[in-house]
């Protein structure tokens, strides 16, 4: 799952790289469901529903150049908003599946919260800065690399 908001630029970088995912596993064998979206927040538990494995992918704010495009990997319960500027928006990711476990929503077993380093986002923008467009596609493949077993 591929979260973020398009027209903010390099937040949009969740989205992005779904999309990436998407298009290189058009001709491989899978049991795999891409989802972009900009929805935030307690909607994002609709859309979870009845999977057992969940990669999120979106942006964490970086203050670094060299951070600009790393990929932070990150466990639900290393994320809280006391400790983190990562969330989907308007509730962390930890508070998101708290709430989903008690109101009994079958929640998947396994999730894995891959983090994009961006900088701050200032203004409106309809696709990332061109240093780290450039990434997308390297950082999709690291992702499938990591997380997915595929056949020819």
């Amino acid at each position: 799952m591929g979260i973020g908001n398009t027209i903010r630029g390099d937040d949009g970088i969740g989205i992005y790289i779904a999309e990436e995912i998407k298009k290189k596993l058009v001709n491989k064998k899978n049991n795999v469901t891409i989802i972009s979206t900009e929805t935030a927040g307690l909607n994002l538990l609709d859309l979870i529903v009845g999977y057992s494995k969940l990669i999120i992918v979106d942006s964490i704010q970086v203050s670094s150049n060299n951070e600009l495009g790393h990929i932070f990997k990150l466990e639900v319960n290393q994320i809280n908003s006391s400790n983190s500027h990562f969330n989907s928006h308007d509730i962390d990711f930890s508070k998101l599946f708290k709430i989903g476990k008690k109101l009994g929503i079958k929640l998947p077993r396994k999730i894995k919260i891959y983090g994009i380093g961006i900088f701050f986002v200032k203004g409106f923008e309809q696709k990332c800065n061109s240093r780290l467009g450039k990434m997308i596609p390297d950082i999709a493949q690291c992702i499938i690399n990591k997380e997915l077993s595929l056949e020819e």
